[in-house]
């Protein structure tokens, strides 16, 4: 038996409902409800946000602790489908913008529209605040911790983002996270903020356990048991219902979970197992395919499972419980025969990628699992998660030796693999991830036979390295020397905009007297663009390039040099251009869209303008914009680019 009255939990369930007034009020508020597990989390917010005054549109996702990094947005994609329910189809889609929308992949029958992660966060921002236009919000997040990266990034932007909304969020967490673990990160971040509120769940106590068991067993409890049980259970309410039903109060808590479910009868008995094989909601379609039970002695085992509160009913099936239960069960009652039979028909009902690679995994099948976890992880970048996209290509590397002849199943190769995985790695932030990769990425190739692709490689990484240590340079300068004008001068000209950030960053992060370098094969860093246009060497330069162009500044006075305040990054002082009078601006240039931005007449344009054959570090960190928008806001680092060495 279990209780279906919150007990002892008065001020935090207080502290819920204040958080929600001053949501009303207009100001979206954030609340982390904590505790280990069993404590009574989901069962607190469940309760609170039952009572709720105002009608306020309850939305609720959770996350899954089985594959929580390879599946993206989980249970925000699960809040959206619940917010079609409420709403319906028509009522969603006037939310959502009319050209497409970036959340098509969430949602089928949506019209997909060009997108990045930005417009996706955008986009979710805007359909809650929207939806809280029209009467408050309370979006519910079951165990944040085993959200995917991408989830919490959306939920911690939602909780920066909407500042002004009726808008209350509330995510269930553990009390204590391991250290390394990627939430501990998110629970910092939103802990500093003044409108998040934690709410921790204690121990219950001594009395509220006696009142617990009362509620369990309908008369009061003896005093002795209650103190036995509540000594024993450390005030888990979990535990003290395991207990309840049992007079070995020396076991282990754990065994105590596997003896209620060993009461049971054997067809419940044999079901629960298959149902934790799931690891999420399952549907009475999946048991009837994967569990070997008639279809009415499978109804009759549900019901005797939901009687016995070891299942809970959602609106999409049913799951277990508490994910005590459920590891309790998974670990101790199914042989790893059984396990790996039950992934590999569970494999055969589902159609999520990344769910196949996960039960293919488990069952043992390298060979199925590998093309799953790759056509996961295109999957996974076509969403902008590029955390899972690394998580699940580098699955796919671990399944690589295991599977013979896995470049003509994948039609792809190794190498090709740990390329994905190394731009995957730049776009989700994780630098020494990248690094690996990518240098086992190059090892692989022949510069001879693939300049250019080894140049991206070595770019990449040269970026990625200077993300850890402001180092780098030498591997983009490799990247550079590869790609000559005249091969791939798109490629190039991308190349020399990244040495141009790489050597501003290393010029910047030098200690204070380090000398600077004046050469490095593509111009002097620091050195200033030449502000004449009219010299051979432009001449040369422009007329294999079309269209021309011409320098308004070509007839301007020159710049002074004058050096003011002391600067490290400057070798101890700081040069300062001293315009005359007689000019103010920057040079701009003529032609169209102020310069070519790809292939060769953009080399040209940009090697024109600087006076030791390279393009200008100014120029190409803007990406061919025009200099006029940018002249007033210059950063420290553009700035020390654009003055001459010393």
């Amino acid at each position: 038996m279990i209780s279906s009255v919150l007990i002892g939990r008065g001020s935090e369930r207080a502290s819920i409902d204040a958080a929600y007034q001053r949501a009303r009020r207009g100001g979206a508020v954030t609340v982390l409800v904590s505790g280990e597990a069993g404590i009574g989390k989901s069962r607190l917010v469940t309760t609170a946000t039952a009572d709720l005054p105002g009608e306020p549109l309850l939305l609720a996702g959770g996350c899954l602790e089985v594959g929580a990094n390879a599946a993206p947005y989980v249970p925000f994609v699960a809040i959206l489908r619940d917010l079609v329910r409420q709403l319906g189809r028509a009522g969603v889609d006037a939310l959502l913008p009319l050209d497409g929308s970036a959340l098509a992949a969430w949602l089928p029958g949506l019209t997909p529209a060009p997108a990045g992660r930005t417009r996706l966060l955008e986009e979710l921002l805007t359909l809650v605040s929207r939806a809280a236009a029209r009467r408050p919000v309370v979006l519910v997040v079951e165990d944040l911790h085993w959200a995917d990266a991408s989830s919490r990034e959306v939920f911690v932007y939602l909780a920066r983002n909407l500042t002004d909304r009726p808008v209350l969020l509330l995510a269930t967490v553990p009390g204590e996270l391991a250290s390394g673990h990627p939430g501990r990160q998110v629970l910092a971040e939103l802990g500093r903020r003044g409108d998040v509120v934690r709410v921790d769940l204690p121990p219950l106590g001594r009395p509220h356990v006696a009142e617990l068991l009362a509620a369990i067993g309908g008369r009061t409890p003896d005093p002795v048991r209650s103190s036995l049980i509540h000594r024993r259970s450390g005030g888990n309410p979990l535990f003290v219902e395991a207990l309840h039903a049992t007079e070995d109060f020396e076991g282990n808590l754990r065994t105590l979970l596997l003896d209620r479910v060993a009461a049971l009868p054997a067809q419940a008995q044999s079901l629960l197992p298959v149902i934790a094989v799931a690891g999420t909601t399952v549907s009475e379609e999946q048991l009837l395919t994967v569990g070997e039970l008639p279809e009415v002695d499978l109804h009759s085992a549900l019901r005797t499972l939901v009687d016995h509160e070891q299942l809970v009913v959602r609106d999409d099936g049913y799951a277990i419980r508490h994910d005590l239960i459920r590891e309790a069960v998974y670990k101790a009652l199914l042989p790893h025969d059984d396990r790996r039979r039950l992934h590999r028909r569970y494999a055969r009902t589902v159609a999520d990628p990344a769910a196949l690679a996960e039960h293919w995994t488990a069952a043992g099948e390298p060979a199925l699992a590998l093309p799953a976890a790759l056509l996961a992880a295109d999957l996974a970048r076509q969403q902008y998660a590029y955390d899972e996209e690394l998580n699940l290509l580098e699955r796919a590397l671990d399944l690589w030796p295991r599977v013979p002849g896995a470049e003509q199943l994948t039609r792809t190769d190794q190498v090709s693999v740990h390329e994905r995985a190394t731009a995957a790695s730049f776009s989700a932030g994780n630098s020494a991830a990248g690094m690996a990769h990518g240098t086992a990425a190059i090892a692989g190739l022949d510069p001879t036979a693939e300049p250019v692709r080894v140049a991206r490689l070595l770019e990449l990484r040269g970026r990625l390295r200077n993300r850890i240590d402001s180092g780098g340079r030498a591997d983009v300068e490799a990247a550079v020397a590869l790609v000559p004008r005249g091969v791939a001068d798109d490629v190039r000209g991308e190349l020399l905009a990244a040495l141009a950030f790489v050597a501003a960053i290393d010029a910047i992060s030098a200690p204070a007297g380090a000398p600077r370098p004046r050469h490095c094969g593509w111009g002097a860093v620091g050195d200033p663009p030449c502000w004449h246009l009219d010299t051979p060497k432009t001449r040369m330069a422009t007329s294999s390039a079309r269209p021309s162009f011409t320098c308004k500044a070509a007839k301007r006075p020159k710049p002074r040099v004058t050096t003011t305040r002391t600067s490290p990054a400057c070798n101890g002082r700081r040069p300062r251009w001293v315009w005359p009078a007689t000019s103010r601006r920057w040079p701009s240039w003529r032609g169209p869209v102020s310069g070519p931005r790809s292939g060769s007449a953009r080399v040209a344009h940009e090697e024109a303008c600087w006076p030791h054959a390279g393009p200008g570090p100014w120029h190409s960190l803007v990406g061919g914009t025009r200099p006029s928008r940018w002249r007033k806001r210059r950063s420290p680092m553009i700035r020390h680019l654009c003055t001459p060495p010393h």
